[in-house]
């Protein structure tokens, strides 16, 4: 994941290189260069700091913020018409119709079995030949 912090005012950025050195440069020249991420990240504060002293935040025009507010919504409704337009996902559960016929069968079987099961060993006959009558019915 690579780090990219910038303080545009100050023309400050800190980034992180492919070889995993952290970057912190202000105005193209460069002010640190280290592979401690803790290190970077605390002078680039440092800086930001004392820049945010140099350059105040300003309050925004209602004219200002009425635009920022119209792109806003406008993002939004971008994004849900966006959404809106695309195909559904399939489902990823098959419907039960196209369910082979060897498998109901196979459904059918252990239901029988569940309910002789809970019938108790008075059914145990009943289970073999629906036992065998379940293998002829898969083997085909």
């Amino acid at each position: 994941m690579e780090m990219k912090l910038s303080f545009l005012p100050g023309d400050l950025h800190l980034t992180q290189d492919r070889d995993g050195t952290y970057l912190v440069s202000m105005r193209g020249d460069e002010v640190l260069r280290t592979r401690v991420e803790k290190k970077a990240i605390a002078r680039f504060n440092a800086l930001r700091r004392e820049l945010e002293a140099q350059f105040p935040a300003r309050e925004l025009t209602p004219e200002e913020k009425g635009a920022a507010l119209s792109r806003s919504v406008m993002d939004y409704k971008l994004v849900q018409v966006r959404a809106s337009t695309k195909p559904p996902k399939k489902d990823r559960i098959m419907p039960l119709r196209v369910v082979s016929s060897a498998l109901e069968r196979l459904l059918v079987f252990y239901i029988r079995l569940f309910t002789l099961m809970s019938l108790g060993s008075s059914a145990s006959i009943a289970l073999r030949s629906s036992s065998s009558e379940c293998s002829s019915h898969l083997s085909r």
